[in-house]
């Protein structure tokens, strides 16, 4: 099924990376609370797994003639398990056994009685075990995850499903399998296994069925293949005859199911191969081939691509589109069983884990073997509740700090906002309004609405220069905006007919790229009625939204007397979908110690590169740029980076941080900030929970501000979950931060006061979000600029927010 890419990429063989074995990172400075936090207990995810003292003996195997499939290895494994036993940990390389046995070497054949000689080479031993057990993590995964086939799960990538329990859509041809995530690794308290509900999304129709139901909308084969390739290249499709998940990365016009390729010495169509294989008849002999590249290392050292041809007919689509985003209802019905409250959410865990510990006779036999022990039993972590923090607004800087909302369970200070001057508000004297004709009349009410919610808000507000145009193609709106760029507005306001992206992109991408003046686009439909007009929630939130873009001060909290001429900078990187852009670094950097004015800078990286080249570049230009707007230069600088997974750490403190560090110089050799480098990581397992105090036997989501720095978290890191954000539906996920370079020893509770104020600082949401407002504001403009501009906004806009 699969061709060999013609290219191979010599590079020194990589040993295994493990997240628990990076070394050199700062450790966990002496714990300090804060004096105002409050000591709370919270129920965790992370359930302790143990393994009796002993020895694994690790043996390297190696298959000839060469396998690729590791399925296919552990089948040839097993045919001659007679000399290893029937209880044995694999990897695809490496083998770990409780027996100890001498090198040697097995001939056998495969099924289809193809000869094989696999060859086992002792290594070394590995001890398991005791209190002080480092064992490598993945050996124990291994040993975990493969024991989940005997619950009838299918395993689809990392995570493993139960198709028999799916949930189906059947008018939207869309069904939800439940699943569970299983990872394990080293914690301050030991080994654990951190497990948690997830739900795979599935089309119940074939990637060939959407593309003949696409057939219909264009009036050549040309327009046809375009659309199709442009819709399915980066999606993820699952074949349903392994239960593999692949992303495409192209379609192949010129070829077919009738197409062959070698195989055992001879040529064999796909229709044929998928007959012999899979007894699976191809029905269409017509359609085209999916294109999958793989990347595998060879055992030489080095890297060779392969290209997997995949049948559109055997594919189903995975994953949530724009399409189905686009679809409120569904998302809601989709909500309603992926949502579920916290208390579901543990008991389906719980019950999950005890499954495992000690109702399946096999998982029980398999874990004696290895001597592994699971406590079924979620544990009670020690953690803090940190104050809630006063919202600085009016130009008085007047405390807000009773903003919590009871009735919606949600904290928010739109109310005490609505009717206050803004702390420094900025003039809407100079602006222009582009619009479409049909909707005339809303726009008169859009004014008046205007002028009704900024006046309390202490905007100064002057009448606009109008710009209506006759149609809404992306002609007409561009050459209204380049005739409205001409009267040097500080700000334009595009009101748009729909949320068509291709109208939305090309208008962001003249402005920020070639007119360089900051806009704001508006939907017609959210101006509301023409008998009602627009809705005053919304009004407020567009008014926040276009002033902070002008450089006004919303709001601001008291950061503390620590925290003085320090630059807070955040850092993230968009991919953008479909694979077929470069991927976006953003850089966003504070310029005043109330961290509410900003520089920034964009990075056009490679396809998929996470790792910024370019950071000794935009520092430099953030100090200048700080230099200029304070007279001198930070004392400290803390950087939020996003998007890096644990993986990626040693990469990051390798790569990144000496860029930070490097420019120092250049401001004169005098000049050494202190810096502190933190990872953020959104995308975790770990969970956790509150206990009701009206009814110990309910959990709930935790309050904004619980904080967990022990037990759970990693051995020898300085790290801590941090819970900023409210939910108001299904459970709450904290937030992992870890430190991985400071040359300040940055008292914890310092830095984690730090950060909780700082999720209160994001200027498109009056209420804290699940990361610090650079971070944030570092996302937003690296995806405005991947998914939208595609093209470097203008060096005049780097002190605005225009990407808000």
């Amino acid at each position: 099924m699969s061709a060999q890419a013609s290219s191979s990429i010599a590079r020194p063989r990589a040993t295994r990376s493990n997240d628990d074995t990076v070394t050199n990172l700062p450790p966990r400075p002496g714990a300090v609370a804060s004096q105002d936090s409050k000591q709370i207990q919270l129920l965790a995810n992370h359930f302790k797994i143990s393994f009796e003292p002993g020895i694994f003996y690790q043996y390297r195997v190696d298959f000839e003639p060469e396998v690729e499939s590791k399925g296919k290895k552990r089948a040839l494994l097993d045919s001659i398990n007679e000399i290893w036993g029937r209880r044995y940990i694999f990897d695809g390389t490496m083998l770990w056994s409780t027996k100890n046995f001498k090198d040697c070497g097995v001939d056998t054949v495969d099924r289809d009685n193809n000869p094989f000689h696999v060859a086992l080479t002792f290594t070394k031993e590995v001890p398991v075990g005791g209190p002080d057990d480092k064992t490598d993590v993945q050996i124990y995964n291994i040993l975990f995850r493969r024991n989940l086939r005997h619950l009838k799960m299918i395993q689809i990538r990392r995570n493993h499903y139960s198709k028999d329990l799916a949930r189906v859509f059947p008018q939207d041809h869309i069904e939800l399998w439940p699943g569970f995530i299983t990872p394990i690794n080293l914690h301050d308290r030991g080994h654990s296994i951190t497990i948690d509900r997830t739900w795979k999304t599935l089309r119940t129709d074939t990637v060939w069925d959407k593309m003949n139901e696409m057939y219909n909308n264009f009036q050549t084969d040309e327009a046809w293949h375009n659309a199709v390739a442009a819709d399915l290249t980066g999606a993820i499709v699952l074949t349903r005859y392994n239960n593999r998940t692949y992303p495409v990365h192209g379609v192949d016009w010129n070829q077919n199911p009738a197409s062959l390729f070698p195989r055992n010495g001879r040529q064999t169509s796909f229709a044929d191969y998928y007959l012999d294989q899979y007894k699976i008849d191809i029905r269409v002999q017509i359609q085209p081939l999916l294109i999958n590249r793989q990347r595998r290392r060879l055992p030489q050292g080095g890297f060779k691509e392969d290209v997997i041809f995949l049948i559109p007919e055997l594919c189903y689509r995975t994953g949530i589109t724009d399409e189905m985003r686009a679809n409120d209802d569904l998302m809601k019905r989709m909500a309603t069983i992926t949502l579920g409250p916290p208390q579901e959410r543990v008991m389906e865990i719980v019950k999950f884990a005890e499954e495992i510990a000690s109702k399946n006779e096999e998982i029980k036999a398999d874990f004696a073997h290895f001597g592994l022990t699971l406590n079924s039993k979620p544990p009670m972590v020690p953690a803090r509740q940190l104050p809630r923090p006063a919202v600085m607004i009016t130009p008085r800087r007047q405390p807000v700090i009773d903003y919590y909302d009871q009735q919606r369970n949600d904290l928010d200070w739109i109310k005490q906002l609505r009717s206050k001057d803004l702390c420094s508000a900025a003039p809407l004297t100079s602006w222009a309004v582009i619009y479409p004709n049909r909707d005339e009349q809303r726009v008169d009410r859009f004014l008046g609405a205007i002028h009704q919610f900024g006046r309390p808000l202490g905007i100064q507000i002057v009448e606009p220069a109008w710009f209506p145009i006759r149609g809404i193609g992306g002609p007409d709106y561009e050459n209204a905006l380049r005739e409205a760029a001409k009267t040097k507005p500080a700000l334009i306001v595009v009101i748009l007919p729909d949320k068509t992206k291709g109208r939305y992109d090309r208008v962001k991408s003249l402005c920020m790229a070639e007119l360089g003046v900051t806009s704001q686009c508006f939907v017609a439909r959210n101006l509301g009625p023409p008998d009602r007009g627009p809705n005053p929630s919304i009004m407020t939130k567009l008014l926040l939204q276009m002033d902070a873009k002008l450089g006004a001060t919303l709001w601001t909290m008291e950061l503390g007397a620590a925290i003085k001429e320090i630059m807070i900078v955040g850092v993230d990187v968009c991919h953008p979908s479909g694979l077929r852009g470069n991927s976006v670094a953003g850089f966003v950097a504070s310029m005043d110690n109330n961290v509410t004015q900003y520089f920034s800078q964009v990075c056009i990286q490679q396809t998929g590169q996470e790792l910024v080249d370019k950071l000794a570049d935009c520092m430099h230009n953030a100090l200048r740029a700080y230099q200029q707007a304070n007279g001198k230069l930070p004392k400290r600088i803390v950087v939020y980076r996003d998007g890096v997974g644990d993986g990626q750490l040693r990469s990051v403190v390798d790569v990144e941080v000496p860029q930070v560090t490097k420019v120092f110089h250049i401001f004169g050799e005098a000049y050494k900030p202190v810096v502190c480098y933190v990872i953020v990581k959104k995308r975790i397992n770990t969970r956790l929970f509150a206990v009701d105090p009206a009814n110990n036997r309910n959990l709930l989501n935790p309050m904004s501000g619980a904080l967990v720095d022990s037990m759970i978290t990693h051995r020898g890191w300085y790290d801590f979950f941090l819970i900023s954000q409210m939910v108001k539906q299904g459970t709450v996920s904290p937030t992992h931060y870890h430190v991985v370079y400071d040359t300040a020893t940055t008292p914890p509770n310092i830095l984690q006061e730090l950060t909780y104020k700082l999720c209160h600082l994001y200027y498109n949401q009056t209420g804290p979000i699940r990361v610090p407002a650079p971070c944030m504001y570092a996302h937003k403009l690296a995806f405005l600029i991947g998914q939208n501009v595609k093209a470097l906004p203008k060096a005049s806009l780097n002190t605005t927010l225009q990407y808000l």
